[in-house]
């Protein structure tokens, strides 16, 4: 059989494995080639061990509860999100006829709460920002009409109070959706670091943070040095924010930047 496969997918090349034996464990590292959530099964050649699902960017190790033995294969379904990726760990034995379940390994994440606007958004008028704005819903910066904040380049810090009922025995995770341009976003809640939110869906665990009743939300967002650039490009070099001996070509535009949401609480 084959070392690895997806059978039920139209396009293999969605996928990339790359399969390593560690003292006699077989290690299959599974990555999400799309920009797309991708859901489906996938085959391993191997057989009599647990498959465990590690998530290579938060270290969470669990074992998977859905799955299949045949053939000298292991079948299972995997989520992933976009760009995401997933270790599949075979290492503590099991007999070859037994079965798991049917379904899915992974929870399904219900939205709770939309967090709309206004937002509070603080740039650093050292760059040109202000250093205090309200944002009725979240935009792209560079369709503001304020030049400081459509050409603006660096870190802006979005706040917002938010209520929310929470339930015991339940997780919760906030979702950014959207980051533009870097896609990095840094989030407090309540005083509390919960965590940097850097890939695609852009979602942090907050369960030990959330608050039931009144919560205080921030979140900082960082673009790259371009549009300040391209802000500074024909300018007298008296009001220029940046200096650089990189030419800024005619043909560079804007590129979108800031939160964009939506920004959802989810639960399982």
């Amino acid at each position: 059989p084959f070392d690895f496969e997806a059978p039920d997918v139209e396009s293999q090349s969605d996928f990339e494995t790359i399969h390593y034996t560690v003292e006699g464990d077989d290690v299959y590292f599974v990555s999400n080639q799309t920009d797309q959530p991708q859901k489906a099964r996938f085959a391993f050649r191997a057989a009599g061990r647990q498959p465990e699902l590690w998530d290579p960017v938060t270290g969470e190790i669990s074992k998977a509860g859905a799955f299949e033995q045949t053939d000298s294969r292991t079948i299972l379904p995997i989520e992933f999100d976009p760009y995401g990726a997933s270790l599949v760990f075979f290492r503590q034995p099991i007999p070859t006829s037994q079965q798991g379940s049917d379904g899915s390994n992974f929870p399904t994440l219900q939205t709770v709460e939309e967090i709309d606007g206004p937002w509070q958004v603080a740039f650093d008028p050292a760059w040109g920002g202000p250093a205090s704005i309200e944002f009725e819903t979240l935009t792209d910066w560079t369709q503001r009409p304020e030049e400081g904040i459509r050409y603006y380049s660096g870190s802006a810090t979005y706040t917002k109070r938010f209520t929310l009922h929470v339930e015991k025995d339940k997780m919760y995770w906030l979702q950014l959706n959207e980051v533009k341009d870097v896609g990095i976003a840094s989030i407090d809640l309540n005083g509390k670091e919960v965590g940097t939110a850097w890939i695609k869906p852009f979602r942090v665990e907050i369960t030990d943070a959330v608050a039931d009743g009144e919560n205080q939300l921030e979140i900082a967002v960082v673009n790259s040095w371009q549009n300040r650039l391209i802000g500074d490009r024909g300018k007298d070099p008296s009001e220029r924010f940046t200096q650089t001996n990189i030419r800024i070509k005619d043909e560079w535009n804007l590129r979108p930047s800031g939160l964009l949401g939506p920004v959802e609480i989810k639960s399982d």
